[in-house]
């Protein structure tokens, strides 16, 4: 669950070529091209009682979460270049600033954050050490400086920013995009497992479906 760099055996600081050689490589295991050319996702899941959907829209940088207990629509939470809101209980409201800053990162980490545009785009890259098969690798991205653990196949198994971190497993490959259909995910004191069930790859994603309630 968390990217336990105490745990990872240092050996050296090694250069930023090497530490983006190392994503790279990682980009071709996780998808490639396919990876690359994601342009729209639609990403169905549970958390305990509940079910999410997901919708992120690349070319528009927009990102949409509705969640649902039973058919019942209980909250969205979405942001767009523009704006930024939330949907509860028939209200629609500004959504707060920690939760905006925390829905970003969902471009920064996990397999999107693997994407050569934005590997390009890292800064202060560093492999901050190798142990039992692993690497860890630490980078910064638009201010926000995130970890990334790698197995010994090249595959992301887990990441973090701040206090929040997240373990990849039951990997299965989609489309051509190898994707985790298990999280666990720590945030301070609070836990959570999400079990994926449905990816899709480039859906076309009306607009009515980015409409508030």
């Amino acid at each position: 669950m968390k990217v336990n760099i105490a745990k990872t055996t240092i050996t050296k600081n090694e250069d930023v070529a090497d530490a983006r050689t190392l994503l790279y490589n990682a980009n071709r295991v996780q998808g490639g091209s396919a990876l690359d050319n994601i342009r729209s996702l639609r990403a169905r899941a549970t958390v305990s009682l509940y079910t999410i959907t997901s919708l992120v829209d690349l070319h528009q940088n927009r990102l949409r979460i509705e969640i649902r207990q039973g058919e019942t629509l209980q909250r969205i939470e979405q942001f767009d270049s523009n704006s930024a809101w939330q949907w509860e209980n028939g209200k629609k409201q500004p959504l707060p600033a920690d939760r905006l800053k925390e829905m970003k990162t969902a471009f920064g980490s996990g397999v999107l954050a693997l994407r050569r545009s934005v590997i390009d785009r890292m800064t202060n890259l560093e492999i901050k050490g190798r142990a039992n098969g692993k690497t860890a690798v630490i980078a910064e991205l638009d201010g926000v400086k995130y970890a990334y653990l790698f197995n010994d196949r090249g595959e992301l198994i887990s990441d973090g920013y701040a206090t929040t971190f997240t373990d990849y497993s039951n990997l299965k490959t989609v489309s051509g995009i190898l994707l985790p259909f298990s999280e666990k995910q720590r945030s301070g004191t609070n836990n959570l497992s999400v079990t994926y069930t449905e990816y899709e790859i480039n859906p076309t994603i009306s607009e009515s479906e980015w409409a508030a309630q």
